[in-house]
């Protein structure tokens, strides 16, 4: 396959990954990477802010002998559509990964897939868990949080609000248009900042920064975050009653992660999956696939 010259386009075919597309209720455009084993069982691995399917790349290189591989770039990002509808919900955004699932039933070995999700990926997986268990047969959940347990954890945490402050910020109109100034430099710098010394090549940030460029994907990133607060307001931080979690779930922990506190993770034993399993990665920082793609590789090749 020849090069593009947009690396965006490109790197798929280095790492033995091919695109395809999912298309969302609403008309909006899913970019799937598929890869790895032929027959194996599908693996659903879903991103959070500010980076895409990318961030996926050392951990697939681990695990793509025994899982037929998909890489979702979410609605927004990268080479994904913006959202048709202009609708960033969690209702929505759940669906999204419904679509994925149910339109790659072809993809590997039949049946339902195993669920690996990193940051904003893991309110999207923890509600597919509630309203759609039978695509699922087994979660692999990196420092993403539940959204109920998210949004009970800053009412009722001071040190979990204080590390939330930049979803506040986040809410400033027009704050894309300068997130995305002088190449999206303030992305690389928050990077390189928050995570352990070396974890971020050039190349992976131009991976992560060229679609922020684009001041229309800072917006769509922002949205996540934007419509959260709605939701936040109306439900006044409480969660909602809902059924506990069955499907057997692997939660890791890393203990550096400026933004997640533990509470989140006690909160989500306590109310919506008392069954998972807590695997603590002992110095590790938010940015687990990048980082620590041993240990989620080993949590990935472990399911029985």
């Amino acid at each position: 396959m020849s090069k593009t010259g947009d690396r965006l386009e490109d790197y798929p075919a280095e790492h033995g990954l091919s695109a395809r597309w999912v298309t969302a209720d609403d008309g909006t455009r899913l970019r799937v990477l598929t890869g790895g084993n032929p027959a194996g069982q599908r693996l659903l691995l879903v991103h959070g802010f500010p980076q895409n399917a990318a961030c996926w790349r050392k951990v697939i290189a681990r695990v793509r002998d025994r899982f037929r591989v998909l890489a979702v770039d979410l609605r927004g990002y990268a080479k994904s559509d913006l959202a048709r509808s202009g609708r960033y919900d969690l209702d929505t955004l759940w669906k999204d990964l419904a679509s994925v699932l149910e339109q790659t039933a072809d993809e590997g070995a039949p049946g339902p897939a195993v669920l690996c999700a990193h940051d904003w990926g893991g309110p999207l997986a923890w509600e597919l868990l509630h309203q759609r268990p039978e695509l699922v047969s087994y979660h692999v959940s990196l420092n993403g949080p539940h959204y109920d347990a998210y949004l009970e954890a800053i009412r009722t945490d001071p040190k979990q609000r204080k590390s939330s402050w930049y979803t506040a910020w986040f809410q400033t109109p027009f704050l894309e248009k300068l997130l995305a100034m002088n190449g999206a430099a303030f992305f690389a710098f928050a990077f390189r900042r928050s995570a352990a010394p070396g974890t971020f090549t050039d190349e992976d940030l131009e991976l992560y920064l060229a679609p922020l460029r684009d001041p229309a994907r800072v917006a769509a990133g922002l949205a996540y975050y934007r419509h959260a607060r709605g939701r936040l307001l109306a439900q006044r931080g409480r969660g909602r009653a809902l059924s506990p979690i069955r499907v057997p779930t692997t939660i890791l922990y890393p203990t550096r992660d400026a933004a997640l506190r533990r509470v989140i993770v006690d909160i989500i034993l306590e109310r919506y999956c008392p069954g998972a399993r807590v695997e603590v990665v002992d110095g590790a920082t938010h940015w687990l696939p990048d980082e620590r793609p041993d240990e989620v590789a080993a949590a990935l090749l472990s399911i029985g």
